[in-house]
Order: structure tokens, then sequence, then C-alpha cells
């Protein structure tokens, strides 16, 4: 659009924020990942090649949940 001094009128509308409801379903499905398996009942033994078993920690289970809770939210 042109004014009558033949300049060009530059008309700004507000820019609206739009809410990102994938970003937000994707953190909460990462929560979700790492409380389910960090509140699962106690797993099975680690077996190493020996035959050694090892039980799993509550802290090596939150370890466990950490890093699919971070695999998950980059995508790999």
């Amino acid at each position: 659009m042109t004014n009558e001094a033949g300049q060009k009128e530059v008309h700004m509308t507000p820019e609206k924020s739009k809410f990102d409801w994938k970003r937000v379903f994707f953190i909460l499905l990462g929560l979700a990942l790492f409380f389910w398996i960090y509140f699962m009942p106690q797993w099975k033994d680690a077996v190493d090649p020996t035959g050694k078993a090892f039980p799993l920690s509550p802290e090596g289970k939150g370890a466990i949940a950490l890093f699919l809770m971070g695999r998950h939210l980059v995508g790999i």
C-alpha cells in the first residue's frame, strides 16, 4: 500500500506466540519413561560372562532411566 506522498505504508501485526504442544508432549513422554523405569519392581540380577550375578541398585536403575530418557529426547 502507498500513501498520498507515494511512500509505502508498513503495517505490523503483533506476533502471536504459538504454544508448541509437540515439544511438551515429548518432554512429558520422556519423563514418563524415566519414572516408569525408575519405579519398576526390582529387576533380575545382571550376569557377566563368568557367571557372576550383580544386583542392580536403585541408583543403577536411575542411571539407565536417565540414559533412555536422554536418548528419547535427543531422538537417537
